[in-house]
């Protein structure tokens, strides 16, 4: 039996990489995209929109990123979201962000929602 927590729908994550805002957008679109995702056309300088479609495990998911400048580098605001939504996610995008956060050289601060 799993001991995992479940996750609800609203969950955001929050993370700090040591990089430079723009530096850290760059690098992120060219992670995602080693990882599977593709960078949505409505991606700004501070937000990326990544997405990853259907499955044999998931329906898809959008994972909105926002970056923000901090005095350590950049911190990531994830708020993912399900195409088709559920009452909980077991941890699957809690593992997608700390994913794409290990390949930027960042950590995982908080998780909000849960």
């Amino acid at each position: 039996m799993s001991r995992r927590q479940p996750v609800g729908p609203e969950t955001t994550y929050t993370g700090t990489v040591p990089q430079p805002l723009d530096q850290m957008r760059l690098e992120l679109d060219r992670t995602a995209v080693q990882q599977g995702w593709v960078v949505g056309p409505a991606s700004t300088r501070e937000q990326a929109v990544l997405v990853r479609g259907m499955s044999a495990s998931s329906f898809g998911t959008t994972l909105y990123v926002q970056l923000v400048p901090d005095a350590a580098g950049t911190r990531l605001v994830f708020h993912p979201r399900e195409a088709v939504p559920s009452l909980f996610d077991w941890g699957r995008n809690k593992r997608k962000v700390q994913r794409l956060l290990v390949a930027l050289g960042g950590t995982l601060d908080g998780t909000r929602g849960a």
